[in-house]
């Protein structure tokens, strides 16, 4: 699975704006893995059973002007490579 989050930008009005640029690597202090958790749940009996079945997860955080989240999940063939 791979997760791409697109972030908004901090309003100027908040304290401690992060400067930013769109399409840059976001660096909100947001954790990614709670990010992650929450799509991870949210498929649930929706595209697989459990969440258990995934085995690979690439994430990734950027700025963006339009907030998104964009979702890949790719079956993995069985092999017996380990």
């Amino acid at each position: 699975m791979k997760v791409v989050f697109y972030v908004p930008p901090v309003p100027a009005s908040r304290p401690r704006v992060t400067r930013w640029s769109q399409g840059t690597y976001c660096d909100n202090n947001a954790d990614i893995d709670n990010y992650c958790k929450s799509i991870l749940d949210a498929l649930n009996g929706v595209y697989y059973e459990d969440d258990k079945q995934v085995v690979m997860l690439k994430a990734r955080m950027f700025w963006a002007n339009t907030p998104r989240t964009e979702v890949t999940i790719t079956k993995l063939e069985e092999t017996n490579d380990k």
